[in-house]
């Protein structure tokens, strides 16, 4: 009996086996810079896809936030995290309106519930004389992606008015893991 096929088959098993585990269970390395890790008080959630720029992680202490730019799909990104600032670590839904804003879609990740939603800002018309008060207008800023997890809030925005797609934003939220 030749046993030579049996010890080929088992050595792959084992082999593909041994890679599998490794990619999904082997401790990746964090993208945020050690001296940023040591000044921050809240969770870190950093993507697993995509490119983070290393230079680009900023810690902003009187903000207390972490702002780092993420190259994701070919489209730019900037990425705000901090402390849940609202009582209760409260969901998505409850950052949403309190920073005045409607998701146009909700999903869950991974680590938790997450919105998408376009952003505006006011902007108020000069005013003429004698033409009576004008309507504030409402000036579309881009999309956001709104995640609440483990006590940290995490806002992703397209940088240059790009857009993401439904597909892509849940693939980045479920990309994301806890430093």
């Amino acid at each position: 009996m030749n046993r030579r096929p049996l010890i080929i088959i088992s050595a792959t098993v084992l082999l593909l086996t041994g890679g599998w585990l490794s990619y999904n269970y082997w401790p990746r390395k964090s993208p945020l810079p050690a001296e940023v890790k040591r000044q921050l008080n809240f969770q870190v959630v950093s993507p697993t896809t995509g490119k983070a720029d290393p230079a680009s992680f900023n810690y902003q202490p009187a903000a207390g936030a972490l702002f780092f730019k993420l190259s994701y799909q070919g489209k730019g990104l900037v990425v705000t995290e901090q402390a849940v600032p609202l009582a209760a670590n409260k969901g998505v839904e409850d950052y949403a309106k309190a920073l005045n804003i409607k998701p146009t879609n909700q999903f869950n990740s991974k680590l938790g519930p997450a919105a998408v939603a376009d952003v505006y800002a006011e902007q108020h018309p000069m005013v003429n004389a004698g033409a009576g008060p004008q309507p504030v207008v409402a000036v579309p800023l881009g999309q956001a992606g709104i995640l609440v997890t483990s006590g940290t809030l995490v806002i992703v925005r397209p940088d240059n008015g790009q857009k993401l797609t439904i597909d892509q934003w849940q693939k980045l939220f479920n990309s994301l893991k806890k430093d």
